[in-house]
């Protein structure tokens, strides 16, 4: 049985969602997809159309999936909060949903690409078009993990999270941040997270996920950084 939150229906997955590693095993026959995260603190700039399709091109022939955090939209959601506190997981809801609109958004500023609303599309558009460009709206898919206790319903779930969950659960080889600020040298995950430039549990995730290339990219400086840092030590496994 469907299951609903704040009007949106959640399929009944939580079956095939139990375990907290991928949700489908890899094709053999598919690429593994690129995950692109872009900052809210993003939509603002300039040319951001052009900036975003030169980080598309970075990677022909692949999949790709580019992932709209929520921005000014979320901190919207954030103020509510505060002034009406509500509960955790309808709170954590309402901006997992304006993730939606930057989705729709981010897919106006690029009609090339192909707008999806969970990841089965995202695998069923690249089985037609293996290198399709894809923009997710990943509302459902996140709200189903939460309501199956997989990923948790506060704000220590960001964008940055759910971008780096949906990379594991779609195999991807790498998963790249868009961000306005550059990446803080010879820090690892945690000391990046404690600077306020990623969520708390993203460090966790990672840490899982040894094989993932993860790239940091200043898009207002267009610097690209690869980082490579332990993922195993006793402060990069804390959420």
């Amino acid at each position: 049985m469907d299951r609903e939150i704040l009007g949106y229906s959640i399929p009944d997955q939580i079956g095939s969602l139990r375990q907290f590693g991928p949700l489908t095993s890899p094709s053999e026959t598919m690429t593994s997809p690129i995950v692109l995260k872009i900052g809210g603190s993003l939509f603002d700039l300039p040319g951001l159309a052009k900036l975003l399709w030169t980080e598309f091109e970075r990677f022909p022939g692949q999949p790709r999936l580019l992932i709209a955090g929520g921005g000014p939209a979320a901190d919207v959601v954030r103020e509510w909060d505060r002034v009406h506190p509500m509960p955790p997981q309808v709170s954590h809801a309402l901006a997992v949903h304006s993730m939606s609109l930057t989705a729709r958004f981010t897919a106006t500023l690029l009609p090339q690409a192909q707008l999806v609303t969970t990841m089965a599309q995202a695998r069923s558009a690249w089985a037609v078009q293996s290198e399709a460009i894809l923009i997710l709206d990943a509302a459902n898919d996140v709200l189903t993990a939460e309501d199956a206790q997989l990923l948790p319903a506060n704000w220590d779930v960001t964008s940055d999270a759910i971008a780096t969950w949906i990379a594991i659960q779609l195999h991807a080889s790498h998963l790249v941040f868009l961000k306005s600020v550059d990446r803080p040298n010879n820090a690892s995950w945690q000391s990046i997270a404690d600077h306020g430039h990623l969520d708390p549990f993203t460090p966790g995730l990672l840490a899982r996920a040894p094989e993932l290339v993860v790239d940091w990219v200043n898009l207002r400086r267009e610097s690209v950084t690869t980082i490579d840092l332990p993922r195993t030590s006793r402060k990069d496994t804390e959420e």
